[in-house]
């Protein structure tokens, strides 16, 4: 997956991540034992369930190009992102889904099916939390599992999101959540918060207002 800085990039707020080039970019040594312990667990979650008649789908919600470059003692490197990762499984996945929506990078995960011609993948153009909503809702969750990677740049992951992918009690999910970018945002002090912030993705994250009531009833700060 292209645009796993998880370190770097929970500093970034979401006016930042807009203005990202759509090149794959810069992690450290995180970013690799990240990917590896991602392969190792999707290994893992094949072949527990190999043996049983589940459809397994794997879901990349911010997928950017399939690879990432990485800075090792100074040294740039390219390694694969957590989409080839989970296309070279063994066990395979029936199926993969690849949420992305810059233009650029959405051209590499295209080329993708091509590579990998012997893969069901399918690449959706969209904001991610409105594709995995849309998701969780196509299935009845009755004959299939999933494993759902959540990498933001940034606070993009809303608590609705969640919620849906709650319901469906068949996705596990790996969730890396941007605290950097959370404590960047936070205000000290509820009263110091501005409209704007208040209005910001800091609610979507929580479902939470910063004057301890929750968007939803029953829901306190």
């Amino acid at each position: 997956m292209g645009k796993l800085i998880d370190g770097d990039n929970s500093l970034l707020d979401n006016d930042e991540f807009d203005k990202l080039d759509d090149q794959h970019s810069f992690g450290g040594p995180w970013t690799r034992i990240k990917l590896e312990a991602l392969e190792k667990y999707l290994v893992a979650f094949n072949t527990a369930l190999s043996k049983q008649s589940f459809t397994r789908l794997y879901i990349d919600a911010f997928a950017g190009t399939g690879r990432c470059d990485i800075k090792v003692d100074g040294e740039k490197k390219t390694v694969d992102g957590s989409a080839r990762r989970a296309l070279a499984t063994n066990p395979a996945f029936h199926k993969f889904y690849f949420i992305e929506l810059r233009t650029k990078k959405l051209a590499a995960l295209n080329a993708l099916g091509a590579e990998y011609p012997d893969k069901t993948i399918e690449v959706i153009k969209s904001d991610a939390n409105a594709a995995l909503k849309t998701l969780c809702g196509r299935y009845q969750w009755r004959s299939e599992r999933a494993v759902l990677f959540l990498d933001p740049f940034g606070m993009h992951v809303e608590w609705s999101t969640l919620e849906a992918i709650a319901k469906t009690g068949a996705v596990d999910v790996w969730y890396l959540f941007p605290y950097a970018g959370l404590y960047r945002q936070a205000a000290k002090n509820a009263d110091a918060l501005d409209a704007d912030k208040e209005a910001s993705r800091l609610c979507n994250l929580f479902s939470v207002n910063f004057r301890g009531v929750g968007h939803d009833a029953g829901v306190t700060g």
